[in-house]
């Protein structure tokens, strides 16, 4: 899932990082969520990725974003800018909702 084909070398290090809104772009936890859409997370190749988005949850028992694909608007803008605060502090809830949902597929959820 994150892994490269080559070796055990992780293929992208943003892959690790939690994201929102992920546009185009690829994590862990999206791809864990589409496996579990497709009844897919019993697959004991997908543990290790499970593991990582259990360790990321904090104390207050929510997930926070750690990578941005966008850049608030800040008078000039670019394509990489977008008119709505998605939120860069704090807890984020899609990402929590995301991950509950996936460990609750997986059957990790307590």
């Amino acid at each position: 899932m994150f892994r490269s084909h080559r070796g055990e070398k992780v293929a992208n290090s943003q892959w690790l990082k939690l994201h929102y809104p992920l546009y185009w772009h690829y994590d862990v936890l999206q791809a864990l969520n589409v496996l579990s859409l497709s009844g897919r997370l019993s697959d004991p190749r997908v543990s290790e990725a499970l593991d990582i988005v259990e360790r990321k949850r904090t104390r207050e028992r929510f997930w926070i974003a750690e990578g941005f694909y966008w850049h608030p608007v800040t008078g000039a803008r670019s394509g990489s800018t977008d008119v709505v605060d998605w939120g860069r502090k704090g807890p984020n809830q899609m990402i929590s909702l995301n991950a509950l949902r996936v460990l609750k597929a997986s059957g990790r959820l307590r």
